[in-house]
């Protein structure tokens, strides 16, 4: 696939969260697709085109998630294992910025469930962090901050050390850095519970 990256001479990696066990929703939502095709292939499919990087943390259900699937797939990102994804999603930010903090400017977090989101949405979180280089980006939906978003290299240490800190995930990081806003209703849309699957699907048709 040929790279359609927003050209900039800072590098930007994504990071994709996929390590959760999906408990409310009864089955791995990595694996449930949407018009025939997986959410996890469908974010890779969105964000690699557009960063110099990527990387998918997975955790429950690994094995099954790499072995379904498409080989295509497979090389468009680097896909590595949180061994303590019971540890909630800030354990995986934390493996994933460790990874990629020493290569690239800024890291893209976005999670494997936002199934609404479109290319048009990355596109203008990643020219607002164009303008304003230093600055994280966040997108804003449901009256608060929160991913897709943007960190860049002052926050890195934050996100590999708040699970002692204060901060109580990615959203309150990103109050407390005032980051830069990017209005983006089509976050608010996520998959946890067979009420959002049906949503979904019958959004889909």
């Amino acid at each position: 696939m040929v790279k359609q990256k927003i050209e900039n001479r800072s590098r930007l990696a994504a990071l994709i969260l996929a390590a959760g066990e999906s408990k409310r929703l009864g089955q791995p939502k990595q694996l449930v697709k949407l018009q025939g095709v997986s959410l996890i292939e469908r974010v890779v499919q969105l964000a690699s085109p557009l960063v110099d990087h990527t990387i998918v943390v997975l955790g429950a259900y690994h094995d099954e998630i790499l072995t379904t699937l498409p080989e295509g797939i497979h090389h468009q990102a680097v896909w590595t294992v949180n061994q303590q994804w019971q540890q909630g999603q800030r354990s995986s930010i934390a493996l994933g910025v460790k990874v990629l903090e020493r290569d690239f400017d800024a890291i893209l977090i976005l999670t494997v469930d936002q199934w609404r989101l479109a290319r048009g949405d990355l596109m203008a979180l990643i020219e607002a962090w164009r303008k304003q280089c230093h600055k994280p980006v966040a997108s804003k939906y449901g009256g608060s901050l929160g991913v897709p978003a943007i960190f860049t290299r002052n926050q890195y240490a934050g996100l590999v050390n708040e699970a002692q800190s204060s901060y109580q995930g990615a959203k309150s990081l990103l109050m407390a850095v005032q980051a830069n806003e990017i209005d983006m209703p089509n976050a608010n849309f996520d998959l946890d519970t067979p009420k959002q699957l049906f949503e979904m699907l019958q959004d889909g048709k």
